[in-house]
């Protein structure tokens, strides 16, 4: 990156950081997908669990990294990318739906 002093070296810490959020995010939304796979083919009980604890993973996830992604560009510690942050939000609101549903589904099943 170039500043009106010159060349600004990037810290080490956000270039190992950076990827390791990319591999996590993608590990989990590789996960997860392949849970709700599973759950849609009639998974039992144990899936429909395992793909809760996915879906709140793939929430909390990608509220980590959405609020970094933030917080680093507020800072002028990195580029803020738009598609990347809708990207975020999208599987943000992925995850919250499904979590509603399997509540909702829960809930009518108790009654």
């Amino acid at each position: 990156m170039k500043n009106e002093s010159g060349f600004r070296e990037e810290s080490g810490f956000l270039r190992a950081f950076e990827p390791c959020q990319r591999i996590a995010q993608a590990g989990v939304v590789v996960l997860w997908l392949a849970f709700a796979v599973v759950v849609l083919s009639g998974g039992s009980g144990w899936w429909r669990s395992a793909f809760d604890v996915c879906s709140v993973g793939l929430l909390g996830i990608s509220i980590f990294n959405a609020i970094s992604m933030v917080s680093f560009s507020l800072l002028r510690r990195a580029r803020f990318y738009p598609g990347r942050f809708l990207t975020l939000l999208l599987l943000i609101v992925i995850a919250v739906l499904a979590l509603a549903l399997r509540s909702f589904v829960t809930s009518i099943r108790l009654h």
